[in-house]
């Protein structure tokens, strides 16, 4: 990942890199270059999560799987729903075949049909063929935990804040 694909001022992914330095460049873009250097824009959404609604959804898609034929039951689809949702399955594995783990992108996928657009890898992460000019939005995230935690979190979790009693 480029570091300008993080923080502003820094080459990224783009088809281009303005240079404050550039006389060409505008005075008000080079202002505005010049003020956003090492800076990054932050937009923070903390969402309720309903994993029962979630599990429910994703038992009636696969119910009308079994309804329009695919054969089974239900619970022989509930992989196969969650991975056409995330564009992985549950292992971490993609659904686009590849070679090395995150090394791919949608070049032999692009109707969806093995991983649907709608897709979360899709929309997190698009990957552009090599030589696309296009950048790809970047999300940082940090996940919270989604139950209450009733004891301490373990040494690998200690940037988790501490419950309190």
């Amino acid at each position: 990942v480029h570091l300008g694909e993080v923080l502003l001022g820094h080459a990224n992914a783009a088809d281009f890199s303005p240079d404050v330095t550039d006389p060409t460049l505008a005075e008000p873009a080079r202002r505005i270059l010049a003020w956003q250097a090492d800076g990054s824009f932050l937009a923070m959404r903390k969402y309720r999560q309903f994993a029962h609604r979630l599990e429910s959804a994703v038992r009636q898609a696969a119910q009308q799987m079994v309804d329009a034929g695919w054969g089974g039951t239900a619970d022989d689809h509930l992989e196969t729903v969650y991975a056409r949702l995330m564009g992985r399955d549950r292992h971490g594995v993609a659904l686009i075949p590849n070679k090395l783990g995150n090394d791919f992108d949608y070049r032999s996928d692009p109707q969806g049909r093995t991983c649907p657009l709608q897709a979360h890898i899709r929309l997190a992460h698009p990957r552009n063929a090599p030589g696309e000019l296009a950048r790809p939005p970047r999300l940082m995230r940090r996940s919270m935990p989604q139950a209450r935690m009733t004891t301490r979190p373990s040494a690998a979790w200690c940037s988790w804040p501490t419950p309190r009693a």
